[in-house]
């Protein structure tokens, strides 16, 4: 599985990867139980993980680099098991040093943590034309 078919689905939970594309949406599999299932571009909207950016003092980074950056500090920085605002806001400083503090919302690092928790085994190489596109 790699980083750049992962996509997370509005309005469910967890992470998704892309199975197959029709007109009117995609066909997903769950990454937590690998159950497939066809969701509606009618009624959810699908953000590939690769095209997510993270806000930071200098320019914005690519989800996929922060989260490689995770990857390489697994061993000294072990992902958070406490939900604690202060906790999390600390790991994601150690990750990301540079991150704007302002604008990178509390709910963004719990996402942030929640998501690497599920990806951290998977390559988190990003096809920069992808990444652009969008």
């Amino acid at each position: 599985m790699e980083f750049k078919n992962i996509i997370y689905i509005n309005g469910k939970s967890g992470l998704f990867e892309i199975a197959g594309n029709r007109s009117n949406g995609v066909i997903a599999k769950s990454i937590a139980d690998g159950s497939t299932q066809f969701y509606s571009s009618r009624i959810y909207q699908f953000t590939p993980l690769n095209s997510i950016e993270m806000y930071t003092h200098d320019e914005n980074i690519a989800l996929g680099k922060i989260m490689q950056t995770a990857k390489d500090k697994l061993a000294e920085f072990p992902i958070p098991t406490s939900t604690d605002d202060k906790i999390l806001r600390a790991y994601f400083k150690n990750i990301l040093p540079n991150y704007d503090e302002e604008r990178v919302k509390m709910s963004d690092i719990k996402k942030f943590v929640k998501w690497f928790d599920i990806c951290k085994d998977m390559d988190f190489s990003i096809d920069e034309t992808i990444a652009t596109e969008e």
